[in-house]
């Protein structure tokens, strides 16, 4: 049983603390109260967007209208509600970039106008297919009607190189007029090898 952090007996004179019918009346409205305060913090803590539990996710999805998949985690449906919520005219270049880089943890996507020409371009690395989906989805509901975007996603990969060099000094053995013979004398006798690195 859950300990309760209410205690409305000590609000009664002390004449009622030892009659049972009391003690058990105070036991449940102790849990009644519990139960309304953790209520109370609940809808509090929904009304501010980067609180929010599953419950207020719900609710803002439904506002905005939001199909969401069971797959997706709390944390990116709360950055999508956050980035909808954000999203009102007028949009410009800079406020775009903002409401996209809601989707991440820090600001990693970058736009960049393509010059002399109505269109941009916004590179990002996109960790799995449902964020880039959602972040083409945004882009399409929010540019401005003359505006082009160009995707460009970008990928990144290391290569490792590991190198080496030796300089080798070899005497050729294969001079014409001599008494060399093919297949049995060699064409150079290594003289001096030296690595550099």
């Amino acid at each position: 049983m859950k300990e309760n952090r209410t205690d409305i007996k000590h609000n009664l004179p002390e004449y009622y603390h030892d009659i049972k019918d009391i003690e058990y009346l105070s036991e449940s409205l102790n849990a009644l109260l519990d139960d309304l305060k953790q209520s109370r913090e609940a809808i509090s803590k929904n009304f501010f967007m980067s609180d929010m539990d599953e419950i207020g996710i719900e609710r803002w999805e439904r506002v905005f209208n939001i199909k969401s998949n069971k797959n997706e985690s709390i944390e990116f449906r709360k950055n999508r509600i956050i980035s909808k919520y954000q999203s009102r005219p007028p949009i410009t270049i800079r406020s775009l970039e903002s409401i996209l880089n809601n989707y991440f943890d820090k600001p990693i996507l970058s736009i960049k106008l393509v010059p002399n020409e109505y269109a941009f371009r916004i590179e990002f690395m996109a960790t799995d297919a449902t964020l880039y989906k959602e972040i083409e989805k945004q882009i399409k509901e929010l540019k401005a009607a003359n505006m082009e975007h160009i995707p460009t996603p970008k990928a990144k990969s290391y290569i490792k190189f590991k190198s080496a060099a030796k300089k080798i000094d070899i005497e050729r053995k294969t001079r014409l007029g001599t008494t060399w013979k093919l297949g049995e004398t060699p064409f150079g006798e290594v003289k001096n090898e030296e690595v550099l690195f």
